[in-house]
């Protein structure tokens, strides 16, 4: 049996874009929020994938990390890790939501990784609220 090359590359493309998630994602989110933390801002644009790379550089990511150490205090410590899997046009993206404490309140940093352990997506988030029942 013989494949036509439009089936192959098509194969492929579905290989490609059906990315599996992470097995170890919580070490890359560790190491980004550990590098905002020490305000070690090139190191986290390093880590970016080249579409967020085009819309993020380091000025831009002090000025964001600044404005959440505004509202949240100054950041003190990771706290826990919590590790979902999200799908976007095929493609399947890890997020990694960091709890911190900052001196003020807690706050997320939500990590999202690419299949290439590169960062996506970036976002300082407020805490989870739960409510008692």
């Amino acid at each position: 049996m013989t494949r036509s090359p439009i089936r192959l590359v098509t194969l492929l493309l579905a290989m490609t874009l059906a990315t599996p998630a992470l097995a170890k994602p919580k070490p890359v989110a560790r190491a980004v929020v550990d590098d905002l933390g020490a305000r070690r801002y090139a190191a986290v644009i390093a880590r970016l994938s080249p579409t967020l790379a085009e819309q993020l550089d380091e000025a831009g990511l002090q000025r964001a990390w600044e404005s959440a150490q505004t509202s949240y205090g100054a950041f003190q410590r990771r706290k826990s890790m919590q590790v979902s899997e999200e799908e976007a046009n095929g493609v399947v993206y890890t997020v990694v939501d960091v709890a911190c404490q900052g001196e003020l309140s807690e706050f997320r940093v939500r990590v999202t990784l690419d299949g290439r352990e590169r960062v996506a997506g970036l976002f300082f988030l407020p805490p989870v609220l739960r409510f008692k029942k």
